[in-house]
């Protein structure tokens, strides 16, 4: 993003009870989350708090949560209002995507990233620092009968 680097390290636990027990320690220290609910489907939205205490209890303690709400390609049985107003009043973004045209994808990832960076500080973060290599070789070509050494090592 801008000039910076951003890596995102992306874990899926499904929402299923079968990985509720893997779930604390694939989420453990993240500095942001997407919380993901199907809009075609209410029972999902139902199931957003369960999916919240993991975040809460696993997560950085200034982890960045977005409220994502997927398959805006189907039919609408969650309303964009319950969905928004549940979001703000967990302090989060919302925004609709779908996975299947890809409405949105960019953008969400965007958001988290940039939200990510604004909320940390240098003690946060482990920067990463490429070495310019200290070998350089030359374009050249070399001449047969020529044992010269073509490396510019500093």
């Amino acid at each position: 993003m801008g000039n910076q680097l951003v890596i995102l390290r992306i874990v899926d636990p499904a929402g299923q009870e079968r990985f509720d027990s893997i779930a604390p320690s694939l989420l453990r220290g993240s500095h942001g989350a997407f919380l993901v609910f199907d809009i075609s489907e209410p029972r999902t939205f139902k199931d957003l708090p369960k999916h919240m205490s993991f975040i809460g209890t696993s997560c950085n303690e200034n982890v960045k949560v977005m409220l994502i709400g997927n398959k805006k390609d189907l039919q609408r049985r969650v309303a964009f209002d319950r969905a928004k107003s549940f979001a703000d009043a967990n302090e989060m973004e919302y925004l609709e995507v779908s996975a299947l045209t890809l409405e949105n994808l960019e953008e969400m990832f965007e958001q988290l990233a940039s939200s990510i960076l604004d909320s940390l500080d240098t003690s946060d973060v482990r920067i990463l620092e490429r070495r310019m290599s200290r070998v350089h070789l030359t374009g050249d070509e070399p001449k047969p009968n020529d044992t010269s050494s073509r490396c510019n090592c500093k």
